[in-house]
């Protein structure tokens, strides 16, 4: 039956240990409402006490009612009867102990709801639901409650139901039903009022369902994964009516196909994965198909390392604290068995499958492997390793709206509002923040936000075992920030922040929090203005970089603006490119680089029609190559690069380096200094016609030089030679300096007929390449100024490949870099300290704090950015500059002692998440919102 039942809350009081197991269960139901007149009728329900167990009831109700009845309670309905009623069980025995529980439920007045059902026989078993499936015309029974074993209530009934059907019997028969929706009406007496139910009579659509089970031994273990050589059983399963017969039609990978219900695959192999798919067709007394499919997979086991804390909640990390405890447990999918041999730092090892470590040390530290040897069904090695730190663990804090929304994107928060702040991953916490804020919770809930709450909330966390970090969030009581997003105009618009000159754009803002409807006001160049939450530029100028403005305004709460900027990309830069090599032999690789393009807003198009920075050749013959700069979504380009010209060379391939020494690295004024140059062939092929440059320095002139070495305009140019297969040729000449200075001697070489894989002749001499030798002294003086051989035509060189992630145009992306003025700063001097902060996000805006820590070696001397408490420097919070631009803060120090110096930096709080980096944890973590630079004094 389906009876309308209250089941209610339960307090349980016990007198011993044992007490507190019994009742498991325990509660009210009722027939309320019911009409008034009849009986409310409230049943307690409750678990089986033990065997031994006394237990006795006491009720109480409205109007000072109370009751020793049993488990079922009846009172007459009336006005004065109905409300609330409460049950005490008290129990006693040997098991249960001795205790009381107590529930209580609420009876009203009103028109009691009938239940309709369909009562029919499948198979000898009788069903009872509110929805049945007919196979075609057929009879069946409706059934309608509440009847007299539950009411008193003397209802009477009608039934209506497709085809004209209708019946005045509670619970009529329906000789020669169809599909339908069968209504029921209880019209009770002395207007108690009348209720309807339906009963939802379908016609019959049979269901399959689809089943896979791994064989081992006599057992079966559902899952869809399997071993190699392993045994599946695929099951289909279908309920019949009765007489109905069922066809089965299977199909599945490399043409299987099968009439059973159910079947064993044996010897599986990585072909034999994939979907089996059945349709069954009924007959009979009801017909039609139903079909399923399910997929397995044949492979071996993955095996994985998990590291977890030791507490009642563990939670995952890698770092952990010294003197504290974790875990390493190792598991094998599916459900393949496996033993295991485990290796690590310190000496480790053990065949466990998990292993808890206690009082860690920095010596735990490191990498650890195991090995699992899987058994039964799957067979083979695996293996996996997981690196472990033992030190602070990473500190998190962020803060988010109050209904828990948020997870960190959000700072800034309307006057009045609620807000919260989080810290995550640790076990104890102490937060401090504006307006005298204090908590020890995880998370804590601010609610009537001022002004005063503005700032920097604070969190001390304390990590099982011990050992503690700092994080911080920033959060501000104000109007809403903005995100403004630039996109193409078509039919399918594209996200991007660079624009052909003169073609059309679209602007959309929108708040960073959800729930407001300000007013927004446009403004950009050319005198361009506009309304509303997008606008439209028709017309973009011709500039290189421009600026657009929103404001938006608030209303109520929030009253008051937001203003955020867009940056807008509409000209073209021009590649610069370089080769690795320009002069080759046939189908050798050379990699060519492009640098120049505006990361984000344009791409690298190649004159070979490939596109990315970097593209790799390999020229039959010689061939030139070059680069344009292309908007990313849009067609138009930019000037041309540079052309670099590759020239591919028919003679066999050499091998040279050079190198050179000097026979005095501190020599005196014009005291003569024998220079030996060496060219080495370290091929099997001859190298004809090498020539090698050296310019000479200002200052220093030529003392002698051999046959092979001539003087001309400056310059040491050797005369051609050959250089013999596994061979070398020495060259022997002396210079001598003119003044007290450093001196920087860099040869290349600059012809030869045969190419050389890693080297292109007369590159370069800042090229780094091995057809480049550089020697340096110094007259005995210890300063003075650098002399070094100039270079008219300096190689143009790659950019170093960043390893950063990917751009997330709404997230930050912040990179330090420390500049002072000197390396090499004088005891008790004064210098300058530049701290560069570039933002790579490409339309979000953002502001930071930084932190610098100065050694002992150097005090702090004036800023106008960094105040300075001891040795720590930090700004205030500041906006940062528009993406892809930086802000550069400055102080000043002073030098006072002569021992090795390194100031660090760090970004102590961002605005905006970076994906990348976490501010405030540390100098030394080699994240890039850090930066360290090293000095020597003098």
């Amino acid at each position: 039956m389906r009876l309308l039942y209250s089941l209610c809350a339960v307090l349980f009081t016990a007198s011993s240990l044992f007490a507190q197991s019994y009742p498991s269960t325990f509660g009210l139901q009722s027939n309320s409402p019911v009409c008034n007149g009849q009986t409310f009728r409230i049943n307690v329900q409750y678990s089986v006490p033990p065997s031994g167990t006394a237990i006795s009831f006491r009720w109480s109700g409205p109007n000072s009612f109370t009751s020793n009845s049993n488990a079922t309670l009846q009172v007459p309905a009336s006005a004065t009867t109905a409300g609330v009623y409460s049950v005490t069980m008290s129990f006693s025995g040997p098991v249960s102990g001795t205790g009381t529980a107590t529930a209580s439920t609420t009876v009203s007045l009103g028109t009691p709801k009938p239940e309709g059902y369909v009562t029919s026989f499948n198979q000898g078993n009788r069903s009872w639901s509110p929805n049945y499936q007919l196979c075609g015309p057929g009879s069946f029974s409706l059934v309608a409650y509440p009847d007299a074993a539950w009411s008193t209530n003397a209802a009477t009934y009608t039934w209506t139901g497709p085809n004209g059907f209708s019946s005045t019997e509670q619970n009529p028969v329906v000789a020669q039903g169809t599909a339908g929706l069968y209504i029921v009406e209880a019209t009770y007496p002395d207007g108690c009022g009348t209720a309807k139910d339906t009963v939802t009579v379908s016609n019959y659509s049979p269901t399959i369902f689809v089943d896979t089970y791994r064989i081992d031994g006599n057992a079966s273990t559902f899952t869809p994964s399997f071993c190699p050589g392993s045994s599946a059983d695929i099951r289909g399963y279908i309920s019949t009516p009765t007489n109905t017969t069922v066809a089965y039609a299977w199909s599945g990978p490399n043409g299987f196909t099968s009439a059973a219900q159910s079947f064993t695959l044996t010897n599986l192999t990585p072909a034999m994965a994939g979907a089996y798919s059945v349709t069954a067709t009924l007959t009979g007394a009801c017909s039609g198909t139903a079909s399923a499919s399910r997929t397995i997979s044949v492979s071996q086991p993955t095996l994985t390392i998990n590291s977890t804390t030791v507490e009642a909640t563990p939670y995952f990390t890698s770092t952990f604290c010294p003197g504290g405890t974790f875990r390493l447990a190792a598991s094998v999918s599916a459900n393949a068995t496996a033993t295991y041999q485990w290796s690590g730092p310190n000496g480790f090892a053990s065949t466990a499958q998990s292993t808890t470590f206690t009082n860690l040390t920095s010596a735990m530290t490191g990498v650890y492997s195991v090995t699992a040897t899987l058994t039964s069904a799957c067979s083979g090695v695996l293996s996996a390793t997981q690196a472990i730190t033992i030190g602070n663990p990473t500190a998190y804090a962020y803060s988010g709206e109050a209904n828990g929304s948020g997870g960190g994107t959000i700072s800034t928060f309307c006057p009045g509002s609620s807000f919260r702040v989080v810290a995550l991953g640790g076990a104890a916490y102490r937060w401090s923040g504006p307006n005298g804020f204090t908590s020890t919770a995880q998370s804590t809930t601010l609610t009537n936000a001022t002004a005063s709450m503005s700032g920097i909330y604070s969190a001390t966390i304390t990590f099982p075992g011990g050992c503690t970090g700092v994080a911080t969030t920033t959060v501000t009581i104000g109007p809403p920030g903005l995100w403004v997003r630039s996109f193409t105009v078509d039919n399918t618009p594209v996200s991007t922040g660079g624009f052909c000159a003169g073609s059309a754009f679209q602007l959309t803002v929108s708040t960073l929090q959800t729930g407001f409807t300000p007013t927004y006001q446009w403004s950009g160049p050319n005198g361009f203005t506009g309304s509303g939450q997008s606008v439209t530029v028709t017309n973009a100028p011709a500039a290189m970089g421009i600026f657009y403005s929103v404001t938006a305004t608030y209303t109520g709460n929030c009253a008051g603006t937001a203003v955020e900027q867009i940056y807008i990309f509409t000209g073209h830069r021009t590649p610069v490119i370089s080769a690795s090599n320009r002069f080759t032999s046939p189908n050798q690789a050379v990699t060519l680089q492009a640098t120049g393009c505006f990361p984000g807003f344009e791409q690298v198009v190649w004159s070979t029609g490939a596109i990315g920075d970097v593209l790799v050749v390999s020229p039959a013959q010689s061939t030139t190559y070059s680069a344009v700069c292309r908007l990313i979504g849009n067609s138009c380009s930019g000037n041309p690069s540079n052309v670099v010209s590759i020239t591919v060379s028919q003679q066999p391939a050499v091998d040279l380096s050079l190198s050179m020494q000097v026979s005095n690295r501190v020599p005196a004024i014009s005291q003569p200094v024998t220079v030996t140059l060496t060219v080495s062939n370290q091929s099997g092929n001859s190298a004809d016609n090498v020539q090698w440059q050296l310019r000479l320095p200002s200052s220093l002139t030529i003392v002698s030089t051999g046959a092979d070495v001539q003087l001309s305009d400056g310059s040491l140019i050797s005369v051609p030679t050959v250089v013999p297969a596994f061979g070398a040729v020495v060259y022997v000449f002396s210079v001598k300096p003119g003044t007290e200075a450093i001196y920087r001697l860099a040869t290349q070489i600059i012809r030869c007929d045969n190419p050389d894989p890693s080297s292109t002749p007369n590159f370069g001499t800042n090229s780094g390449q091995k057809y480049v030798a550089w020697a340096d002294f110094r007259t005995t003086a210890t300063s003075g100024p650098v002399f070094v051989s100039p270079e008219p035509n300096p190689a143009t060189m790659p950019t170093v490949q960043s390893n950063e992630p990917t751009i997330v145009l709404d997230r930050s992306e912040l990179a330090l870099m420390l500049t002072p003025s000197t390396l090499t700063p004088a005891l008790n001097s004064e210098f300058t300290v530049w701290v560069s902060v570039r933002q790579r996000s490409v339309m979000a805006r953002n502001s930071a704090r930084i932190r610098c820590q100065l050694p002992d070696g150097l005090v702090f001397v004036s800023s106008t950015d960094f105040s300075a408490t001891g040795s720590e420097l930090t700004t205030d919070t500041r906006a940062l500059a528009f993406p892809h631009q930086t802000t550069v803060f400055m102080f000043r120090v002073r030098a006072v002692s002569t021992e090795p110096a390194t100031i660090k930096a760090e970004v102590l709080s961002s605005s905006l998440i970076d994906p990348a980096s976490t501010p405030n944890n540390g100098f030394d973590t080699g994240e890039k919102d850090t930066a360290q630079v090293s000095l020597r004094v003098y």
